[in-house]
């Protein structure tokens, strides 16, 4: 069995050492690093410790043998990856009275990634982990043999690293103090070190990353995140005044014996008590998204809204929906990880009866959230997740619809037409063969049905001016999908009026203005050009192969790796396929340059796409790239 399986035995074997050892926890200092423990624990390991270890890996690979026949290729190391990220603290163990079960329920429950929690992945981590801690919790002969002088070793090299977590305080302070704060760090971050970077990374929990542009990226997004944690922070204190105040009228009115307007000024201290309490938990909450722990601030946001319900039972409701949904849907956008499932669970407590018949809007927008968040899964996610979600935020933005119609909210429903569109085509292009291409028919109909809805209310132009630019954008994509799945003759009209609109759009807008819009209607432009250019004999493809490589440079200038990664690599993904597309047209003499242009573009994608945050994109790229170097290694051998 491989490395992975023996390593992800090993850090659960020695954290169960030090739990299962009485009188050695004491020493062991508030704030220890679980991960550092463990890995002291093996760089000095006793002969116990190892066969131990040797048993628990043997009694795990008769498990995987058991599960072969539905564990995915990966699981080996998915498995190393479930106990790293999960590994408990000894203290937690004894906490859970060193039972296996609860234990492990709590790991199970840190799991985050899709890959970790979905099947059959758990079910394999809790018949081997289990086992193993009740082994390691109940064999005193082991806990034995591990001595406390060992013990006594480790604790001492782990002071040394608390010195070393020191140092690295210090070095965050003096940057700090550099650079006059965080804001100033960032506003010079081009001029700082690489390690500079790291140290302001770090602060925030994030060491993986090790490239400037990857650290600038993750800074920037920080950087805005905390903006708003810091105006969160600024404002705590405004209505303590106001409580005074109120307080002070409520003993007046005490003394006269006016007991409605004590009532009446105690409720409003209870509201004002109740505002500075759950602003207090939201000031939390960002202080955890700071730090990358979406559960923490979860946990934080529910309590906040929850405490709400001696105001007004559907405030709570009203609160998930419509003030701590955006903290968490805006976190997910700037870091792809867990924050948009758990604000499908917020606000799945928010949805009832009760506020569906009397704040039919609200309950709406629950709905909306509750779509946008799917979407957003649904395209970074894998297969099956992905076939479950797709079709629930189309639910969902259906539900959104019918409501915002019925209570004539035009600006709202435009809106989740155009994103029922988008959810439709994504889904559409993640679909092969007939049942995708239906999918894409309706993505079509849903984006001209949002046009015209648009140009149907003038007061569109004024109060959401930008918003048709969108639409087009979205319909466009879905017609040049479809285009280039369809016989030429079906699909030239489609990619021609795909042209009409993306043209249309991509002269109203500017790089000053709306530079990210103009930038998606270039880049759209482009990719039909080529598909046209693709179905165009001779030097007209060619020219039109031509400015379809100008439009696409240009978007460049807009989407660069530092400031939009995934955009700038779907650039160079799009620029491998117009090469691979003017490389087997008619006018081309030489196909090898093109070919070769294309792998260029796909390695550069690969360097943002990977297979955990990015899985279709990575699939696609690797499928791509497979495709080209296998025609460019025919032409080498003809």
């Amino acid at each position: 069995m491989s490395d992975p399986l023996r390593n992800g035995i090993k850090l659960i074997v020695a954290i169960g050492g030090f739990a299962a050892k009485p009188g050695v926890l004491s020493g062991l200092k508030a704030g220890g690093d679980v991960h550092d423990i463990a890995r002291k624990m093996l760089a000095k390991a006793p002969p116990g410790l190892m066969t131990m270890a040797d048993t628990l890996t043997a009694e795990a690979e008769a498990t995987f043998r058991a599960m072969a026949h539905e564990l995915p290729p990966e699981a080996p190391v998915l498995f190393e990856q479930m106990v790293e990220v999960a590994l408990p603290d000894p203290r937690r163990i004894v906490t859970d009275a060193m039972d296996a079960e609860r234990i492990v329920a709590g790991m199970l429950a840190r799991h985050t990634e899709i890959e970790h929690t979905r099947a059959p992945m758990p079910r394999l981590f809790r018949a081997i982990v289990a086992p193993a801690f009740r082994r390691l919790l109940d064999n005193r002969s082991f806990a034995d043999e591990l001595t406390p002088a060992f013990m006594a070793e480790v604790l001492g090299d782990l002071d040394d690293l608390k010195t070393g977590q020191a140092t690295q305080t210090e070095m965050l302070a003096e940057l700090l103090r550099r650079t006059q704060g965080f804001p100033g760090a960032v506003a010079q971050a081009e001029a700082l070190t690489l390690d500079d970077l790291k140290t302001l990374a770090a602060a925030f929990g994030e060491t993986s990353l090790n490239t400037k542009p990857d650290l600038l990226d993750f800074l920037t997004k920080k950087a805005a995140e905390y903006g708003e944690y810091r105006a969160q922070i600024d404002a705590l204190d405004e209505r303590v005044a106001a409580i005074s105040n109120l307080k002070g009228a409520a003993q007046d009115a005490a003394e006269r014996l006016d007991f409605e307007e004590v009532e009446n000024l105690l409720s409003r201290v209870d509201q004002v008590e109740t505002e500075i309490a759950a602003e207090t938990k939201e000031a939390r909450a960002r202080n955890a998204l700071m730090r990358g722990r979406v559960e923490d601030a979860y946990r934080m946001l529910s309590s906040a809204a929850d405490s709400f319900s001696s105001v007004d039972p559907l405030e709570p409701a009203r609160r998930r929906i419509l003030k701590y949904s955006d903290l968490l849907q805006q976190h997910g956008e700037r870091f792809p990880g867990r924050a948009n499932h758990f604000l499908i669970t917020m606000i799945e407590h928010a949805l009832s009866d009760a506020l569906r018949s009397s704040e039919p809007v609200t309950f709406g927008q629950g709905k909306h959230f509750i779509a946008c968040a799917c979407g957003a899964i649904a395209t970074r996610a894998r297969e099956p997740e992905m076939r479950s979600l797709f079709p629930r935020a189309i639910k969902e933005f259906r539900s959104a619809l019918e409501i915002f119609e019925e209570q004539q909210h035009a600006g709202q429903y435009f809106n989740d037409l155009t994103n029922l569109g988008r959810a439709l085509h994504d889904f559409g292009d993640r679909t092969p063969e007939v049942a995708g291409e239906n999918l894409l028919c309706d993505s079509i109909v849903v984006g001209r049905e949002a046009v015209g809805f648009y140009e149907q209310h003038e007061e569109f132009a004024r109060t959401i001016p930008n918003k048709l630019f969108g639409a087009k954008l979205s319909l466009a994509s879905s017609l040049r999908t479809l285009g280039g799945r369809l016989p030429r003759e079906l699909g030239m009209p489609l990619l021609e009026e795909a042209r009409w609109h993306l043209e249309h759009s991509q002269a109203r807008l500017s790089t000053d203005d709306e530079p990210r819009l103009w930038a998606w209607a270039t880049g759209g432009l482009s990719s039909v050009l080529s598909d046209l250019a693709a179905r165009t004999p001779g030097n007209a493809g060619k020219a039109l192969f031509k400015a379809a490589f100008d439009y696409r440079t240009r978007v460049q200038s807009v989407f660069t790796k530092d400031a939009y990664p995934i955009e700038w690599a779907k650039s160079h993904a799009n620029l491998a396929l117009l090469e691979e597309e003017w490389a087997a047209h008619d006018s081309t003499v030489d196909p090898q340059p093109h070919l070769k242009n294309a792998l260029k573009h796909i390695a550069a994608a690969l360097t943002v796409f990977g297979p955990e945050h990015t899985p279709y994109h990575f699939r696609r790229e690797v499928a791509d790239r497979d495709r080209i170097a296998a025609k460019l290694t025919a032409l080498d051998t003809a």
